[in-house]
């Protein structure tokens, strides 16, 4: 997609406070993606301190008796994923601290 069509096809997938903030944004910052996204990031996206939060609530997930060390991996892993500042090391470290011996 162009700049334009991906503009066009945001705002048509925007609902509630995300429609009205897109809304509310002056020509110059719908005009552009660029700076149409640092705007909806700086409205909508996870601050620093969430993202602590965030890495903070997969290190006590234990793994369960009767749960493969797999699916355990599996779990953790995914919960990650919405963590864009977690590194591979951290990770590693937090499966490793929460798997059964």
């Amino acid at each position: 997609m162009n700049e334009a069509e991906r503009l066009q096809f945001t705002a048509v997938l925007l609902r509630d406070s995300a429609s009205d903030f897109c809304d509310s944004l002056d020509d110059a910052t719908r005009g552009s993606w660029d700076t149409f996204k640092t705007a909806f990031l700086g409205r909508f996206g996870r601050s620093e301190a969430v993202r602590w939060r965030d890495v903070g609530d997969i290190w006590p997930v234990q793994q369960q008796p009767a749960e493969m060390s797999s699916d355990y991996i599996a779990k953790i892993t995914r919960r990650s994923r919405h963590i864009p500042s977690i590194d591979e090391t951290t990770l590693r470290y937090a499966i490793i601290h929460s798997l059964r011996p």
